[in-house]
C-alpha cells in the first residue's frame, strides 16, 4: 500500500516537473528525460519486487 501511494507521488512530481520542463526546453530533451524516468523507475519497481519477495521468504521461514 505504501509503494502505491508512493509510486503514485513519484509520477505526479514527474509529470508536473515535466510538463513544466516542456514550457522552457525543447522536445528531444523531453523525451530524453522520459527514457531517464522509465529507466529509473524500472529499478525502483525491480527493488521493490525484490524487496517483497524476500520479505515473503523470510517470513515463510520464520513460521
Amino acid at each position: 500500500m505504501r509503494y502505491k501511494v508512493l509510486l503514485i507521488q513519484i509520477i505526479a512530481t514527474f509529470f508536473i516537473w515535466s510538463s513544466l520542463n516542456l514550457l522552457y526546453e525543447n522536445y528531444i530533451h523531453f523525451t530524453d528525460e522520459v527514457y531517464k524516468f522509465a529507466y529509473y523507475m524500472l529499478i525502483v519497481l525491480v527493488v521493490i519486487y525484490f524487496n517483497r519477495k524476500l520479505r515473503t521468504y523470510l517470513l515463510k521461514d520464520k513460521k
